[in-house]
Formats: structure tokens, sequence, C-alpha cells
């Protein structure tokens, strides 16, 4: 038994070792990230119970379009970067020269997304409101908080590399106070709004312009090495011909639940689908430690061998980790939707599809993270098809005229991506070094 006992705990060593992982660090980070998450939790759901579901249809529908058109912005940029200073880790002067070549092909090349995006979302919040106004101000919200957003995840992957996750932390207790500031709007009833979205752009940009700062300071006045500069830039275009159709599909079918919804049920229906996605912050400190620690991770290591066990052994784990989200809103799910108001409490079916349908996209993400962070994405001309197959097959055979079927179409498209990703990683990590 004791030989049992010292083997496990040789293994578990191991595997820390490997990927780096500090318990210390990993402790702190997810107690200060459950609490920042837990205050932005709270104001998600006094906001929910405060805005009538038209209007909170426009609010939800704001927020949480951004985060999907970031996607397009780091396409190929962001897996590149993560791969080469995930091997260079401990050289400082190429990390610096790194970062701010990524910034600036971030900027640089996506001119053309905040027009094609405007568009998009002006067709979009037109569906679900009848003011100018609300479109106006809806369309430049998303483009700020995309921009925003999308230099984000470049300091925040710098930090993770370069083991400095606590101060992602710090970003987002700031963050956090400030959308708790604007909470005192509420009383302005439904024009509160706008004042909301505002307070939403001013706390990204306060996120950023504090972890930029801690990033300049920890980098000190190293001179920069641009020695691989020309090495990244090659790299991030090639991986972006491949994967910008990709991305740019991936943030369509993440608005096409909105889409369905606002086209077929109306904002009532956005509304109900949005209030439930929000329940999803719960998942907060399992996805810290994906993003925060795996992912990073996984892209250091060097073995093969390494490779083809973990990759395998990592989206297993988070299945199980997050499956007893599902049993909760199986069991319970009365008791859940009591805490997104009275409005969503004939949500229950799709509350429980939600819930499974979330547990796959997160295991589908993360899979998805451990092959970029390889700098390997699947060909579009494969995944285009597979996930259009996905999505459309549910709502053509279902219909999509009520929240519980688009529910049902997550539940689709996030098995399909799981299996698909999975087959990637046993090919990739068997045939060659990555």
């Amino acid at each position: 038994m004791s030989l049992e006992r010292g083997s496990l705990q040789h293994r578990v060593k191991r595997f820390a070792d490997l990927l780096q992982l500090r318990l210390s660090h990993i402790a702190g980070y997810l107690a200060g990230g459950m609490a920042a998450r837990g205050i932005d939790l709270v104001t998600a759901l006094l906001i929910i119970h405060h805005l009538t579901p038209e209007k909170y249809a426009v609010y939800a529908t704001v927020v949480g379009t951004s985060p999907i058109y970031s996607i397009i912005f780091v396409s190929g940029i962001l897996p590149i970067y993560m791969s080469i200073i995930g091997q260079h880790s401990d050289e400082t002067a190429k990390i610096i020269a790194l970062r701010q070549h990524a910034r600036r092909l971030i900027l640089r090349e996506n001119w053309w997304t905040y027009l094609v995006a405007a568009i998009v979302c002006s067709i979009l919040l037109g569906r679900l409101t009848p003011s100018i106004l609300d479109i106006f101000i809806g369309v430049i919200i998303i483009m700020m908080s995309c921009a925003i957003g999308s230099l984000m995840r470049i300091e925040e992957v710098s930090l993770r590399i370069t083991g400095r996750q606590l101060v992602i932390v710090y970003g987002s207790f700031l963050q956090s106070f400030i959308r708790v500031a604007g909470l005192g709007f509420l009383l302005l009833g439904d024009e509160a709004i706008y004042f909301l979205l505002a307070t939403t752009v001013v706390g990204l940009l306060g996120n950023l312009l504090l972890i930029s700062r801690s990033l300049d300071r920890s980098f000190g006045s190293v001179p920069a090495d641009a020695s691989l500069v020309a090495e990244m830039t090659d790299r991030s275009r090639g991986m972006r011909r491949n994967s910008l159709p990709v991305d740019s599909f991936q943030a369509a079918t993440g608005q096409f639940y909105y889409w369905v919804l606002a086209f077929f049920v109306g904002p009532v229906g956005v509304a109900g689908f949005a209030a439930i996605a929000r329940l999803g912050q719960t998942l907060y400190p399992v996805t810290v430690l994906l993003q925060g620690f795996l992912i990073p991770g996984f892209a250091r290591l060097r073995s093969q061998h390494d490779l083809q066990k973990y990759f395998f052994a990592l989206v297993v784990a988070v299945g199980l980790v997050l499956l007893p989200i599902v049993v909760v809103c199986y069991l319970f799910p009365s008791y859940v939707l009591l805490l997104i108001g009275p409005d969503y409490s004939n949500l229950g079916l799709a509350l429980k599809l939600y819930a499974a349908g979330l547990v796959l996209h997160q295991m589908s993400e993360f899979a998805d993270g451990l092959l970029r962070s390889r700098g390997q994405i699947m060909k579009a001309w494969i995944t285009i098809p597979i996930d259009a197959v996905a999505f459309l097959a549910p709502i053509l055979i279902f219909g999509g005229s009520s929240v519980a079927q688009v529910a049902l179409a997550f539940v689709f498209i996030s098995t399909t991506r799981l299996i698909k990703f999975a087959l990637m990683g046993l090919v990739i990590f068997r045939k060659r070094r990555v």
C-alpha cells in the first residue's frame, strides 16, 4: 500500500514539475479569482432581476458578443505567441519583443473586422430593440470591448507563461469593483443599461492598464531581443490563413444561439438563454486552472511521450471535475432557476440541457486550447462543414422556437467538437513531435 501511495505521489509530483505548477500560486490564484467572480455573479444576478427581459436581452447580447468577436482578433496570433514564448519562457528579452509585436499585429491585422462586426451586430440588435440609441451604443461598446479584450488576452498569456498569474486576479478585482460601482444606476430602471454598458468598458480598460503596467515593471529595462519576431510573423500569418475561417465560423456559431432566438422567439427568449448562461460563471475556478496553468504548462512540454499521455488525461479529468454541475442542475433545477428570477422559472429543461452542453463545451475548448498551444489547428475545409452540420441538424430536426431547442443545439455542437479535437489529438500526438 505504501509503495502504491509513493508511486502516486511521485507521478503527481512529476506532473506538477513538468507543467511547472506551484501549489501556492494555484491556491492564491483560485482564491482571489473565485472572490472576483463571486462579485461578478452577484452583480450579474442583480442586473437580471432589475432589468426587464427586453432590456436585459440587449445588455446580455452586447456583453456576451464582445468575447466572441475577440476570437477573430487574436486568430492565428495568440496561439503562435503562446507556443513560441512557451519554449522560451526564461528569456525575458525575447518575450518583450514578441509581446510588443503581438499587440501590433492584433491592431494592424483587424481593421476590416470592425466594419464586418459592426454591420452584423447592428442587424442582431435590430431584432431585439427598435431603439436606434440602443443599437448605436451597443455596437460602439462591442467594438471597444473587442479591441481591449484582445490586447488583454496577449497580456494574460504573457503573465501566465512567465508565472505571474496572480496579477490577473488583481485586474479582475479592479474590473469587478468598477462594475459594482455601476450598480447604483439600476435605480434608473431600464435606462440604466447605458451606464451599465459604459462601466463594462471602463472595467476592461482599467484591467488592461493594470496588468500591462505590471508586466512593464516586471520586465524592467531589459532590452528587447527581436530575433524571433520574423519567425512569429511568418508562423502567425501562416496559421491565420487557416485559422481565420475556422475562428470566424466559431465566432458566428457563438452568436448562433442569439440569432435563432432573436428571429424565432424574440427578446424574452434571448434574455432567458443569456440568464442561464450567466450561471456558467460558477465554473470560473476550473476555467482559471485550465487557462492559467494547465494550457501554458502543456505548451512548455518537450517530450512526445508526455504530450501523448497528458492530452487525453487532462481532457478527461476536466469532464470528471465538472460532472457535479450537471448533477445539481438535473436534481434541483427549480432551486437553480430561483437565482435568476421569476421571469425565467419555466426554463427547467433548457437549464438541464445547457448544463450538459456546458461541460462538453469546456472539455472541447480545453482540448482545442491544448492543441493550439502547440501551434496545431484543424483545417478549415474539415472543421467548418462538420460544425455546420452539428449546429443545423438539431434546429432542422427539432426546430428552434424555444430556449430548450437552442440549448439542445448547444449540446450537439459541443459533443461534435469534443470528438473532433480528441481525434485530432490522437492523430497529431502519435505521429510526430510538435
